[in-house]
């Protein structure tokens, strides 16, 4: 594994010094982690081209081109962000925002805090997308966007904290099959429910088990996750019997944490950027095992 990262971030000699040639602007002397899977760089020199990373070598760059000395400083690959949303006032309408608005908003936001990837667990996907289609075109820099858009709810069950916007509800396991489709059809890089939604402070109402199941099919039969917003601790027996990879909120309730354990869940926290996955513990049953995950995961400086 190594050997191939090394192959693939650094190249042969002769690529990385024809690159030199044409890069704009090398970092140099830093110590640099090019990716989650290689051994950091002690003295390594990162070139970059019209803005993006070409190459990552080790030792000084071995032909003229401008430098900036990275001694005793450190350069890692990007971050991501597990557990964002678009849905403040400020993104509406994103296909017409100003450009320099929406490079200064992700600026604040994301990328001059490191993160280079981010997954929106729950907005309007057709605004999310048109905001990652804009920085897809070079129009301004940004994050690569992942998104979920909206969350399917369970029949008259619209969390009322959401007020006045109006989500899917999902009534019949063919409903749910349809709408599950037209979601990822969309481009949804995953989907999202509301295991358990709170219409009122006191009254909470769950998501039919058969439905998740109808939901879950076609996620995964497409190669993406389920996540879910279980609402509280008895919500996630549903949640793992449904067939959810992740969840994208947790109780406090400590029994929540020991049943994910027991079931391999990922955890998806809005509190940081962060990812944890709770392994299995001895005598759990029905122990699921959770392929790949969306959370916090470094990616190489290669990576776009």
């Amino acid at each position: 594994m190594l050997f191939r990262n090394m192959r693939r971030l650094f190249g042969i000699w002769l690529v990385g010094s024809l690159a030199v040639q044409a890069s704009d602007l090398a970092l140099v002397g830093a110590r640099v982690y090019p990716g989650p899977d290689a051994l950091p760089i002690k003295n390594g020199t990162v070139l970059i081209r019209d803005g993006r990373i070409v190459s990552v070598l080790e030792g000084a760059p071995k032909t003229r081109v401008r430098q900036i000395d990275c001694t005793g400083l450190v350069i890692t690959a990007g971050f991501w962000n597990c557990h964002v949303h678009f849905t403040e006032p400020k993104w509406e309408n994103a296909p017409i925002l100003g450009a320099s608005q929406l490079r200064n908003q992700l600026r604040d936001m994301f990328t001059k805090w490191g993160f280079t990837t981010v997954f929106d667990t729950g907005s309007i996907l057709a605004n999310t997308k048109a905001i990652a289609r804009r920085i897809e075109s070079g129009e301004f820099p940004g994050p690569m966007i992942l998104s979920a858009g909206e969350p399917f709810t369970p029949q008259n069950a619209m969390p009322y904290y959401l007020a006045p916007l109006k989500l899917p509800e999902l009534e019949t396991t063919a409903q749910a099959t349809a709408l599950a489709r037209a979601r990822l059809d969309e481009g949804a890089a995953a989907i999202k429910i509301f295991q358990g939604a709170w219409v009122s402070p006191e009254k909470l109402v769950p998501m039919p088990v058969e439905l998740v199941k109808a939901v879950a099919a076609v996620a995964h039969g497409r190669g993406k996750l389920l996540l879910a917003h279980p609402s509280d601790a008895s919500n996630l027996v549903g949640a793992i019997e449904g067939g959810v990879d992740v969840l994208t909120h947790l109780s406090a309730d400590p029994g929540c944490f020991d049943y994910c354990a027991c079931h391999a869940l990922w955890v998806q926290p809005a509190q940081g950027p962060c990812r944890r996955r709770y392994g299995r513990r001895p005598g759990c049953f029905g122990q699921r095992s959770v392929g790949r995950s969306v959370g916090l995961d470094g990616r190489s400086l290669h990576d776009p």
